[in-house]
């Protein structure tokens, strides 16, 4: 899920949401060598101007839109020639911005999906409960059972 944290979060001790910059791009570094099995060349402050633009224009979603490149594009991307490329910092430039904002607006996707999927479970919980509660109350529970509070034969004077 986009929202929970993965194993390259978790290594650097944050969600990509709250990342800065510099943690973003060693985020970057660790994905790329989990994927291509080699490091991503850097040269670190020119890729980290590229990141605070991201950051700037896409605020907390720039993290979730790395992670969702790496994790559900597999860090490649596919030209109109049917070509795979892997990541490159280039990718970030601003030139870039379309394909960015197609990323964006499939991280917006996905985290709706996620809120919902989330609420569903949450209405499933609170409906067990409630039926729960319903059906404990038919059981004629006593006093004691029902913490304390008035049991429904002792309010219907059974």
């Amino acid at each position: 899920m986009l929202t929970q944290k993965d194993e390259f979060e978790h290594q650097l001790h944050k969600s990509v949401k709250q990342m800065e910059p510099s943690e973003l791009l060693d985020y970057i570094q660790l994905q790329f060598k989990s994927k291509f099995g080699y490091e991503l060349p850097v040269e670190r402050e020119r890729e980290i101007s590229m990141l605070k633009r991201l950051k700037k224009t896409y605020g907390a979603d720039a993290g979730y839109i790395l992670k969702w490149y790496f994790e559900h594009h597999g860090g490649t991307s596919t030209y109109r020639s049917g070509r795979v490329h892997k990541f490159k910092m280039s990718w970030l430039a601003s030139s870039q911005k379309y394909w960015l904002d197609e990323l964006f607006e499939e991280v917006q996707e996905q985290k709706a999906k996620e809120r919902k999927k989330l609420l569903d479970q949450v209405n499933e919980v609170e409906s067990k409960e409630s039926k729960e509660s319903e059906d404990s109350s038919k059981q004629g529970k006593t006093r004691e059972q029902n913490h304390g509070f008035a049991t429904l034969d002792e309010l219907m004077g059974r």
